[in-house]
């Protein structure tokens, strides 16, 4: 019996036929999933008795790692008696896109694609609402180290016009559109004399 786990069709515990190989597993579970990670597939083998000289080691961990992996394939490697086959999935980072946050109709992730500028990610997040700060626009740039770069820019108009240089975008960059109304200071009347509680208030 070998057991097959991860991101196959159907993972589960198979039985094992004479000279059946890790190809024939993963065509038995249905092949790998779309979120199957290609990269290596690692088999978790019970050590022979006579090979078990040292308390604690009954089990080694064998990675597979091939270029018939890579390109779709399936090595015919021959599996073992209650060998556990792992199967890891495709990483959860997202890239080839910006995030464009603020004062935009459609805030969220936008695909980078080729020559992706600042006011072309505006008009894919649905462009400026109304009130938008003209004065500066926020890029964060994020750099190889995993620090981050604030860059500005300026825009012309409402439409989301660049002002000057049209930054051209890289990924991971985020954006933030400002409104007009987060730059005016508070407006409050002061209230003083016979009431409860005199003051200001906005």
């Amino acid at each position: 019996m070998v057991r097959i786990a991860g991101e196959v069709t159907r993972p589960a515990t198979y039985e094992l036929k004479e000279g059946e190989t890790l190809a024939d597993l993963v065509n038995a579970a249905g092949g790998f999933n779309a979120t199957a990670g290609r990269q290596h597939v690692q088999i978790e083998r019970i050590t022979p008795p006579a090979q078990r000289r040292v308390q604690g080691r009954d089990r080694v961990l064998l990675d597979v790692a091939s270029a018939e992996l890579a390109a779709g394939g399936v090595p015919s490697l021959k599996l073992e008696a209650g060998d556990v086959i792992r199967v890891f999935p495709i990483s959860l980072a997202v890239t080839q896109r910006v995030t464009v946050s603020g004062n935009v109709w459609l805030p969220g992730f936008v695909g980078i694609g080729n020559g992706l500028t600042l006011s072309g990610a505006l008009r894919r997040a649905g462009g400026l609402q109304a009130d938008p700060y003209l004065g500066q626009v926020l890029i964060s740039r994020l750099e190889s180290d995993s620090t981050r770069t604030p860059l500005r820019a300026t825009l012309r108009d409402t439409l989301g016009t660049v002002a000057g240089n049209d930054l051209a975008l890289r990924d991971g960059d985020e954006i933030v559109v400002f409104s007009r109304t987060e730059f005016r200071p508070v407006r409050y009347v002061a209230i003083a004399g016979a009431v409860r509680k005199p003051g200001q208030f906005p």
